[in-house]
């Protein structure tokens, strides 16, 4: 009985062996193989930067934009596309100060924003790239509306220095009439 249990494990054993690929036939040397010349590579330089997205459909809110497009100033288009930015010296704002509807004064950074109205407006300053110097800057603000902490709709305003914005109203709450006044900013150019 021992020898037959011996039998079937050295049996199983090589079965197993055959199954993992264990090859003890020994092979004959293989001849070394010449390197191969590389190939001369031409390089492309690389493509231009793409084109700025400008979607001319009109729109009311965000989510009348596709893709990557906000409805800026009722317009589907993106926030680069508000600045001239092939020029040597480049500049961005760096804080704004803005005055709303309710007379409080706001020195902000680009990012950064505040709510009115018991969190029903929501409103923050965009973010954009480096652009050439101008005069006449637009400093864009998102502007969310809210109910309950659910947003019931997206839109970006554009401000010029020492304008302010159309009236803000909101969707479901009557008496919200808020506008947004850019009073001063600070621009940092390289």
């Amino acid at each position: 009985m021992r020898k037959l249990i011996i039998g079937s494990l050295l049996i199983l054993s090589l079965i197993l062996m055959a199954g993992c690929g264990i090859n003890y036939v020994k092979s004959a040397p293989t001849a070394p193989v010449a390197a191969e010349t590389p190939a001369v590579v031409e390089t492309t330089p690389p493509p231009p930067p793409a084109p700025v997205v400008v979607q001319n459909t009109s729109c009311k809110d965000n989510a009348d934009c596709t893709g990557v497009l906000q409805c800026i100033d009722g317009s589907c288009r993106t926030v680069a596309s508000l600045y001239k930015t092939d020029c040597d010296q480049k500049c961005n704002y760096n804080t704004v100060k803005i005055i709303t509807s309710d007379g409080e004064p706001f020195t902000l950074n680009r990012g950064k924003g505040n709510y009115a109205y018991a969190g029903a407006i929501e409103w923050k300053l965009l973010s954009g790239p480096d652009y050439c110097p101008d005069s006449n800057l637009l400093v864009p603000i998102a502007i969310i509306k809210k109910t309950t902490g659910k947003i019931l709709g997206e839109e970006v305003i554009t401000i010029h220095k020492g304008e302010t914005s159309k009236i803000i109203t909101h969707p479901t709450i009557a008496r919200v009439r808020f506008t947004v006044k850019v009073d001063n900013y600070t621009e940092i150019c390289s």
